[in-house]
């Protein structure tokens, strides 16, 4: 049960990072995609 916890969390870390980058790299080009991407 403690491992299963541990991967959630380094997965939704890891989730909230990848998301973090691309909103910061297409900020400036692309508003709709970064929405897209955040709704889905």
């Amino acid at each position: 049960m403690k491992n299963k916890l541990k991967a959630i969390l380094i997965i939704g870390y890891q989730m909230a990072f990848i998301l973090k980058n691309i909103k910061n790299n297409y900020q400036n080009k692309a508003y709709n995609t970064t929405s897209i991407i955040i709704i889905v």
